[in-house]
C-alpha cells in the first residue's frame, strides 16, 4: 500500500520533486558566487525569490495536471503554499545546522515566501499560456 502511494505521489509531483532536489542542493552545497552577481545589491534575495517562484509554479502545474475538481485544486494549492513557505524556513535552519560554509538568514526566508506567493500569483496566467502553447504536454499524464 505504502509503495503504491509513494509511486503515485512521485508520478503526480515529479516536476515539483525535481525542483525541490535542486533547491536542496543549491541551498546546502558549497558553491562560490561569481563576483559579478555579488556586486548586484540584494542578488542573494533575488535568487531566493526566483528559486521559490519556480518551486511554486512547478507545484501549481503538477496540481492542475491531475484534473481534480476546482475545490480540490484550491485546497491542494493552499496546503502546497504553506508547505513551500515552511520548506524555505527549514532550508534556512538546515543551512545553520548542517553546514559550516552557509549561514541561514531570516530575510532569505522572507524572500522564499515572497517567491512562493509570486509563483502562486503567476500560476494561473502561465497555466493558461502553457495549455495554449503546449496542449499535448500539458494534458498528458
Amino acid at each position: 500500500m505504502k509503495k503504491a502511494l509513494l509511486k503515485n505521489w512521485l508520478k503526480n509531483y515529479a516536476l515539483t520533486l525535481v525542483v525541490i532536489v535542486v533547491i536542496v542542493y543549491l541551498s546546502l552545497a558549497k558553491i562560490s558566487t561569481p563576483t559579478e552577481i555579488q556586486k548586484f545589491p540584494y542578488a542573494d534575495k533575488a535568487v531566493h525569490v526566483i528559486m521559490y517562484t519556480i518551486l511554486m509554479l512547478a507545484l501549481y502545474f503538477d496540481i492542475h495536471r491531475r484534473n481534480l475538481s476546482e475545490k480540490s485544486n484550491h485546497r491542494h494549492l493552499f496546503y502546497g503554499t504553506l508547505t513551500a513557505i515552511a520548506f524555505g524556513g527549514i532550508m534556512e535552519l538546515a543551512q545553520i545546522s548542517l553546514t559550516r560554509y552557509r549561514s541561514g538568514d531570516w530575510m532569505d526566508w522572507i524572500a522564499d515566501a515572497a517567491g512562493v506567493l509570486l509563483g502562486l500569483w503567476l500560476g494561473k496566467p502561465l497555466l493558461w499560456l502553457v495549455s495554449k502553447c503546449l496542449p499535448r504536454w500539458f494534458n498528458s499524464k
